[in-house]
């Protein structure tokens, strides 16, 4: 196979093979030119300090595509080049040179770049430094045309670049300023092959080695709740469908009282935790209900500890429009449940449900309640304006009201390392307990 194309797949291996790794590294190089420069500029790094240091010329403002292939055997030039580099990619740095020289094995190349500058690039990967031999990074020179310089045409040592170097410059590219919707989704998707094939060698699969860096602290926690999801999947009975999965960068589940579950990093420097249960209509009433039936004694207990973070969220909403209003910050969480479990609210299945106000007596007991809740100080005059505007001074003639929360935790980063690399700890696993122990309070787990 010599084409690099992304309507020609390399399938003939599994997919968990290092050449399919090898393919689709350069597939997305070959469609993304900044990262065909960045590779250059690697392997020009790399050979500054050798006795057959590269030129730097042809910068990225005036330098030509390369051609790039694959699994190939010869290689075809419109003129000799004028530097051969043979490039190892890896998992870690190899401090030792290694030497390269013409060779007469038969060798079929993983990769092959040339630059139109006469540069040419011939990639071995090898995603275990411990597979490399010497004899796989030495070319044939039967593989170049006849008219080479035997002589002065190849360098004379193998550049190791190491993959996770290469993929923190995939994640620069794709979030850089210059990368288009359709190289950068080419790009994101490459990442997302890495991190499900061969997770040892991306630069974020650890919190420590992102290091702060906001783009890498987003993979890695997009990371988090991909395998969240997927050690739950396993915790589940064998073969019967989880409702719990990776959906819009958090953790989705269908038809619970808190649906969506998200992790993101404040201001780099702790973990953080954060879902919303009872924020429909549908959630509202089961949460309501299973405390009715069961209490709510162990909810209050989360609500008032030290670790989780209460806030009482009372959502407006219609099918086009929504606001968030975070009640009164003084009123407690059980006098907030009880306020809204008043039999008085529950007698009219409108109230924490959907109110209708087609009528001028249903217009009039709708301002009757948000009248009320003003009075009650869980919304403020400037609020009740705000939904006066929003859903009462046009078309709109149904509103959702529900009472719900927004619960966060946080931890401190650096704990969350100390915990990635004890051995006798799964950082997915505390999660998933952590959560757990809060899904119970009103009868759920993840």
């Amino acid at each position: 196979m010599e084409l690099v194309s992304l309507f020609n797949p390399f399938s003939s291996k599994p997919i968990g093979h290092e050449d399919r790794l090898t393919w689709a590294f350069l597939v997305t190089c070959k469609y993304n030119l900044p990262l065909q420069n960045f590779l250059r500029e690697l392997v020009l790094r790399e050979t500054a300090d050798s006795e057959m240091s590269l030129e730097t010329k042809d910068v990225i403002d005036n330098w030509k595509p390369a051609n790039i292939s694959t699994q190939k055997k010869y290689i075809q030039i419109e003129s000799a080049p004028n530097s051969i580099v043979s490039v190892l990619l890896t998992d870690e740095p190899i401090k030792k040179k290694i030497n390269v020289a013409w060779s007469d094995r038969n060798p079929k190349y993983d990769g092959i770049i040339e630059y139109p500058n006469g540069l040419i690039l011939i990639i071995e990967n090898k995603p275990r430094h411990a597979n490399v031999s010497r004899d796989q990074l030495s070319p044939n020179i039967e593989s170049f045309p006849s008219e080479l310089d035997v002589e002065n045409s190849l360098h004379n040592r193998a550049v190791c670049l190491v993959w996770s170097e290469i993929l923190e410059g995939v994640l620069g590219f794709i979030n850089s300023n210059f990368a288009t919707f359709g190289s950068s989704e080419i790009a994101s998707d490459f990442l997302t092959f890495v991190e499900e094939n061969h997770p040892e060698l991306t630069p974020y699969r650890t919190f420590r080695l992102c290091a702060g860096r906001p783009e890498a602290l987003e993979r890695r926690i997009d990371k988090l709740h991909k395998d969240i999801v997927a050690r739950v999947r396993v915790r589940n009975a064998v073969g019967e469908e989880s409702d719990c999965e990776f959906y819009y960068g958090g953790i989705y589940r269908e038809n619970r009282i808190a649906q969506r579950i998200y992790f993101d990093c404040e201001n780099n420097q702790h973990l953080r935790v954060c879902l919303w249960p009872a924020n429909t209509v549908a959630q509202v009433r089961q949460l309501y209900a299973y405390f009715g039936e069961n209490g709510n004694a162990n909810f209050l207990n989360f609500a008032n500890n030290d670790e989780w973070t209460f806030s009482s969220l009372l959502r407006f909403f219609s099918l086009n429009n929504y606001i968030d209003i975070q009640t009164n910050p003084d009123l407690p969480a059980g006098d907030y449940l009880d306020y809204f479990a008043d039999e008085n609210y529950f007698a009219d299945e409108n109230i924490i449900g959907q109110w209708r106000y087609e009528t001028n007596e249903e217009r009039g007991n709708l301002m009757d309640f948000l009248h009320q809740l003003n009075n009650d100080n869980l919304i403020s005059e400037e609020e009740l304006e705000k939904i006066k505007q929003d859903f009462l001074g046009g078309k709109i003639t149904r509103m959702n009201v529900a009472p719900g929360f927004a619960i966060s935790r946080e931890w401190r980063l650096d704990d969350i390392i100390e915990w990635e690399q004890d051995e006798t700890l799964i950082l997915e696993d505390i999660m998933i307990n952590e959560l757990n122990d809060l899904l119970a309070a009103w009868g759920e787990e993840l």
